[in-house]
């Protein structure tokens, strides 16, 4: 996120979408062009997916769990709580 706060902060325009508050005041509200809030977006989402499989590789060895059947040993991943889990740590 500290990448995608710092791209907006320096992408951000301040001056040249001038509005009015009243008949006689103007101001200029802060913007970002439909470029610059796609490429903020971008941003987020590739720091997400790196955050994501650092968490997993981190992780994943917890919820590999393993089923003796007659023919032998069955390993599976508890998927559901593996995203629960997943989902906290990202809250």
């Amino acid at each position: 996120m500290k990448k995608v706060k710092k791209y907006i902060k320096d992408n951000t325009r301040t001056c040249s979408n001038e509005y009015s508050l009243g008949m006689y005041v103007s101001s200029c509200a802060p913007w970002l062009t439909p470029e610059d809030a796609l490429t903020a977006a971008e941003i987020a989402k590739e720091d997400t997916i790196k955050k994501v499989c650092k968490w997993l590789e981190v992780n994943a060895n917890k919820y590999d769990e393993r089923i003796q059947t007659i023919a032998g040993t069955i390993r599976i991943v508890n998927v559901e709580k593996l995203t629960k889990d997943l989902k906290k740590a990202f809250k």
